[in-house]
């Protein structure tokens, strides 16, 4: 069954005319609802004019497909995206692949899909899921991107798999541009080292790590990256949340106990919500992730903080349904005490 779900890579196909970029993938979204053996189960819209007077929008459906549905509807995702790849300006496309005892073969690479005014869709996260991203500028208006998303596992139901759709039409990410002048031997100014943080995937190399590369130089020239600054709260919780995720490998002491909390707390919240789980397994690999990356911590804080996820999961997720969640935290917890 596993084969089933797994779409190899394939060489481009021959393209069609640059005036119907987008158009492959848009009709399969559109259309992927109607097919037999699909069922969706929800839908999120959102939509909102910016200071250019230009409207963002974004569209996310999560979809239900039978076991015996898989090819017919993922072949047409994987091959609508490949028609259009040549038009795109960045595409990508993840296969999970096992090896014959089971194990994850494939190197995964979350992505975070950046909307303006509300919280990035995260693509990538399901457990042993295949996704693509693709994103197309918009030529009309520069400095404006469509991207669309489409990411579907079976892991958690034999018999049925979960997919989503992503849409999202609006301004890029702006850049987050980094200076750095030294004396070493004399004064050496280095060019602007640019990263984009959003549409790019959730945990890019380090600025220390990606300079250092540059020039062999000793890491107490680094100093001024090694304690991170505090990233800026202006109100907007959904918009501080989407920068400490595209920043989870270094936030500094104070953000790691903030967006620790938050997590934490949403899990509490949502942890005897019927239905799906998805956001629960969403934010649970971004807690482990938050435990594999506690340099900042000091012993104590380790020690409170993995008494807070076996607390949570052993209160809230210690049952059949939430199995894979509890011993996600759990794993978290141990990474916090170094065991």
């Amino acid at each position: 069954m596993k084969a089933r779900i797994i779409i190899a890579l394939v060489a481009l196909l021959v393209s069609a005319p640059p005036a119907s970029a987008q158009k492959r993938i848009k009709e399969v979204f559109e259309d992927v609802g109607k097919y037999a053996g699909v069922t969706q189960t929800s839908e999120q819209k959102s939509s909102s004019v910016d200071s250019a007077g230009i409207t963002s929008e974004s569209r996310i459906i999560t979809l239900k497909v039978k076991k015996n549905h898989y090819t017919a509807v993922f072949d047409k995702l994987q091959q609508a995206f490949d028609d259009e790849s040549s038009h795109a300006s960045m595409y990508n496309t993840h296969t999970h692949d096992v090896d014959g005892n089971g194990e994850n073969i494939s190197s995964r690479h979350p992505w975070s899909v950046w909307r303006e005014g509300n919280s990035p869709v995260l693509v990538g996260y399901m457990k042993n899921s295949c996704y693509l991203t693709a994103i197309f500028d918009d030529k009309k208006h520069p400095g404006y991107r469509t991207c669309y998303a489409a990411e579907w596992s079976d892991a958690d139901d034999p018999d049925i798999s979960i997919a989503q759709l992503t849409y999202v039409y609006g301004r890029k990410p702006e850049q987050q541009n980094y200076n750095l002048t030294i004396n070493y031997d004399g004064k050496a100014s280095w060019p602007e080292k640019k990263l984009n943080l959003l549409d790019y995937p959730v945990m890019p190399d380090n600025v220390k790590q990606s300079l250092k590369r540059l020039r062999n130089l000793p890491d107490s020239l680094f100093s001024i990256y090694s304690v991170p600054k505090d990233i800026p709260y202006d109100g907007d919780k959904n918009s501080w949340i989407g920068k400490a995720m595209n920043s989870i490998s270094r936030l500094s002491n104070r953000d790691w106990h903030r967006f620790f909390g938050l997590l934490t707390e949403k899990m509490i919240a949502h942890a005897n919500d019927k239905g799906s789980t998805e956001d629960m397994v969403v934010a649970t690999g971004l807690v482990l992730d938050l435990c594999k990356n506690a340099d900042q911590l000091d012993a104590d804080e380790r020690k409170i903080s993995a008494n807070r996820l076996t607390d949570v999961a052993q209160h809230y997720f210690d049952n059949d349904k939430h199995q894979y969640i509890y011993d996600l935290l759990m794993l978290g917890a141990k990474k916090l005490k170094k065991e």
